[in-house]
């Protein structure tokens, strides 16, 4: 668990007063006392911040000069903190970097309340207080919103006058329940506290765009090209092949009742050939097999006569 606090000059005596309500807090909170306060060199840890830590019993750890890695817990705090205020910042539209105080209180704010594998998967949160933290109210940083005007809040609206006010949402406040929105300008707005505010959050699902893969024959091409270009292969991998087919074509399925074709239509007998003979009156033009037949009979019956 961490808690963040904004220092405006940072002097000793404006890190001396949080230092002291934060060790009211924490001892009130936990029921345990502090006894080692561990930080670097700055010189706002010097003067009434050391003397008034030797009337309270604690003992202050400086370390050596150059050597943060001996205060490695809260060095990598600082980086993991700043890490995540500059990705809200950048995911943003447009943000004044002026915000950045309310940023990376949201982020320790989120850090809180995210699994940690040191933890056991468990939240900073949940292990400090002893139950988990609720994650319903969450909201994208940066995002536009729309806060409420109270009907009571002075001066007394109209009518016809706006229900609501425009405004970008950075942060949680710690002493309400409810959302941090900046109305206005960064220089002239004021930042309000407020439970009832509706969101216009960004999805950028839609902004991810998706590259397709070169297929076989273009990867091949270019290969042989960049090798007919420079006198020798350049890439190692082989060029793409089709795999043979095989000789015997793969049966196919069963034809269900749907996709059966239709049986072949009822075809009719042929019709009888019909009499090529003339009618009566007209000459009877005799087929060529009947000459033949009438001819070998005619001389077979002169054969017998002789």
């Amino acid at each position: 668990m961490s808690w963040i606090f904004l220092c405006k000059t940072k002097s000793a005596y404006e890190v001396f007063e949080h230092f002291e309500k934060f060790k009211a807090h924490h001892e009130k909170l936990t029921g345990k006392p502090i006894c080692f306060l561990r930080v670097d060199n700055g010189r706002e840890y010097l003067g009434p911040f050391t003397n008034r830590l030797a009337l309270w019993g604690i003992k202050p750890q400086h370390t050596n000069d150059y050597t943060p890695e001996q205060n490695g817990i809260a060095e990598r705090l600082n980086r993991t903190l700043l890490d995540t205020t500059r990705a809200l910042m950048l995911d943003g539209e447009i943000v004044d970097e002026r915000l950045w105080g309310e940023a990376i209180q949201t982020a320790n704010y989120l850090r809180n309340r995210l699994p940690s594998r040191v933890l056991g998967w468990k939240t900073p949160y949940e292990v400090f207080y002893g139950k988990p933290a609720k994650i319903d109210h969450l909201r994208v940083w940066g995002s536009k919103c729309v806060v409420h005007i109270e009907k009571k809040a002075p001066p007394r609206r109209s009518k016809v006058q706006a229900r609501g006010r425009y405004g970008m949402f950075v942060g949680y406040s710690e002493e309400k329940k409810g959302y941090r929105v900046l109305v206005g300008d960064v220089d002239a707005g004021t930042v309000v506290t407020s439970h009832n505010v509706t969101f216009h959050e960004k999805d950028f699902s839609d902004d991810v765009l998706i590259e397709e893969l070169p297929s076989g024959d273009t990867s091949s091409d270019n290969s042989e090209s960049e090798s007919g270009e420079n006198g020798q292969q350049t890439s190692n991998t082989p060029p793409f092949v089709t795999p043979p087919r095989s000789p015997f074509p793969s049966p196919s399925p069963a034809l269900s009742s749907s996709t059966a074709p239709p049986p072949p239509p009822i075809q009719e007998p042929p019709e009888p050939l019909q009499d090529q003979t003339p009618e009566m009156g007209s000459e009877r033009v005799q087929p060529e097999t009947d000459r033949f037949l009438a001819r070998d009979f005619v001389t077979l019956g002169q054969s017998r006569q002789d």
